[in-house]
Order: structure tokens, then C-alpha cells, then sequence
């Protein structure tokens, strides 16, 4: 995807969330680099979509930087006039507006999508998740990848209890091998014991939201998500994965100051080079001390949580802290 072949539009549709975020990322990437400058990257909910004035912000040009990157999320929920608003704008869009609009399901039958699909087809971009008869093969090579295995009884209910999204299969992997160690043959009790029916979809994107050192998007998410859930599988479920990911932070780091190269690195950690990329880009936001810091936190606040009720301040705030 290099800038010279850039899209008015991405409209990314289907139930692969893994590959919407990946899309983001290199998008981003490709448009900016490491870090975008001051008002280049806009995201823009349906709450702070205003018809009034939304074409005016597309069609304005970038002060600092080439492009403007407009994400527009949970598209789904937009209403048929704001839809055809974009649709409306995208017949003579802005050259250095990009749109990234991320859609669950977009229905081909609505004037929306026949609008957009008359102008350009290539913007409408549908990525489902992977059928039901690979998914146990690919659980097994994820549980590879962290040097542990598991049956293919065990594989078909973890593949129930989270679908087929390989973001958050990956997810329930490192926690099944953080709780058994290496060379752990994890069967169906170490599965049921350990994740919860459909664990919640938004995890990720917090951890995905403090690796970014995004304080509002982090926020933003952690008040959806905390909502109509149980504290304690709430908070140690965020803890797991946010310990998991500053200990690779760290590891990356440790690496890259040693010389490794992201290809090096990669094959260290027994991942796509690709994803090793934004991961070395998330490391450089942190320092050694942050994130052993947050670590400790980590630490006191399970500690915390595990002798006397759970206050989710107390978690909100290690939030504001790392993000800052």
C-alpha cells in the first residue's frame, strides 16, 4: 500500500476484526510513519458525527503533513442521511482525505453500498473470519508459536467459547500458556477453567489503546467495557493481557536496543515480521523505567484486588498513568 496508490476510501466490512486492525495500522503507517503530526488522525464516532459540518472537515487541508486520515468506527450504527452524506462527498472527495470507515456487516441491497459501489468498487473491502474447518489447525499453530499444545477437543471449545477471531483466539492462547508454562498439553479442563464464554471483544482493543499511549481511546473503552461486568473477571482478565503485552513490549525493546533487526526479532519471538514492526513502533513510545513500572503496578493491583473489594479507580488511574 504505497502513498501513491492511496484510496479516497477504505470501507472495511466483515467479521474479521484482527484484519481491521492490522489495516489501520498499516494504513496509518504508510500515510505517516511512526507518529502522525498534531490533527492529520481523526477518529470520529457516530455520537460525533454531525452532518452540519462533517463534509466541511473532509474537504480541509492538511497543515503539517501530506494526508488527513479520517476513522470513522461503528459505522453500522450511522443513520441512512449520514451515510449518504459520505457517499454524497466521496463523488468528488478531497485528494489529501483519506476515509477509513469500519462497518460489521454492510447490507448490499442499501443505497449506501450500491452508491459507493457505483463510484469505486475498490473501497469496499469485506474480510471475514476463517471458516470452521481450519480453525482448529490454526489454534494448534498459535499454541505452537507459545511453546505449548493442545488437543483438538480442547481447540474445537476454545473455537466455541471465542469464535473464530484470531485476535482474541491469540489472546486466550498466551493466557492458557502464561498459567501452564512451556510444553503444557492443554486439554478441555485447562480451556473451561480458564476463559470465560465469549470473552469480551474489547479487551484487545484497550490493550491495543495503552500500547498507542492513546489516553482517550483507552478510556473510551475501558467505560464501555466495564459496564455489565463482573469486576473480578473483568479486572484480572485485563491484567493477564495487559502484563502479557508490556513483557513483549519490553522484550522487543531489549531486543532492538541489542542490535536485532525486526526480522531477528520476529523469528525470536515466533511471529509475522509484520506485526513485530508496529510492535517495535509501540516500544518506542515507552521507556525501560515506564513500563517496568506499570509491570509493579500490575503486581500491587491484583495483589490489591485479591485482599479487599475491587475498585475500578484504581485501575482507571494505572490507565491515566501509563498513558501519560
Amino acid at each position: 500500500m504505497e502513498t501513491t496508490n492511496i484510496q479516497s476510501a477504505y470501507i472495511l466490512t466483515g467479521s474479521n476484526s484482527k484484519f481491521k486492525l492490522d489495516f489501520q495500522k498499516e494504513l496509518k503507517f504508510r500515510l505517516f510513519g511512526q507518529t502522525p503530526v498534531s490533527g492529520s488522525y481523526i477518529e470520529i464516532t457516530p455520537e460525533q458525527f454531525d452532518e452540519d459540518d462533517i463534509a466541511l472537515k473532509f474537504k480541509s487541508l492538511p497543515f503539517l503533513s501530506e494526508y488527513r486520515l479520517f476513522v470513522l468506527r461503528d459505522c453500522n450504527t450511522l443513520s441512512a442521511d449520514k451515510l449518504a452524506c459520505i457517499a454524497n462527498y466521496l463523488e468528488q472527495p478531497t485528494p489529501t482525505t483519506i476515509l477509513l470507515m469500519l462497518f460489521d456487516k454492510i447490507d448490499k441491497r442499501s443505497s449506501f453500498y450500491k452508491s459507493i459501489a457505483k463510484l469505486n468498487k475498490n473501497y469496499i473491502i469485506e474480510k471475514d473470519n476463517t471458516d470452521d474447518k481450519n480453525i482448529v489447525s490454526i489454534i494448534k499453530e498459535l499454541a505452537i508459536n507459545k511453546e505449548i499444545s493442545i488437543s483438538d477437543v480442547a481447540a474445537k471449545e476454545l473455537a466455541a467459547r471465542l469464535g473464530n477471531d484470531e485476535q482474541k483466539l491469540s489472546n486466550a492462547i498466551s493466557v492458557l500458556a502464561q498459567a501452564y508454562g512451556s510444553n503444557a498439553n492443554i486439554g478441555i479442563k485447562q480451556v473451561t477453567s480458564n476463559i470465560t464464554q465469549q470473552a469480551n471483544p474489547k479487551y484487545w482493543e484497550l490493550v491495543s489503546a495503552i500500547s498507542k499511549k492513546d489516553l482517550n481511546e483507552a478510556l473510551r473503552v475501558f467505560n464501555i467495557t466495564k459496564h455489565n461486568q463482573d469486576d473480578s473477571a473483568f479486572v484480572f482478565g485485563l491484567i493477564t493481557m495487559i502484563s502479557n503485552k508490556i513483557v513483549n513490549l519490553l522484550t522487543v525493546k531489549g531486543l532492538k536496543d541489542n542490535g536485532f533487526s525486526q526480522k531477528e526479532i520476529a523469528e525470536y519471538l515466533k511471529e509475522n515480521p509484520y506485526k513485530t514492526k508496529f510492535t517495535m513502533q509501540e516500544a518506542s513510545y515507552f521507556s525501560y523505567s515506564q513500563l517496568k513500572e506499570a509491570l509493579k503496578s500490575l503486581t500491587e493491583i491484583e495483589l490489591c484486588f485479591k485482599t479487599s473489594s475491587i475498585n475500578l479507580l484504581v485501575f482507571e488511574q494505572f490507565i491515566i498513568k501509563i498513558c501519560s
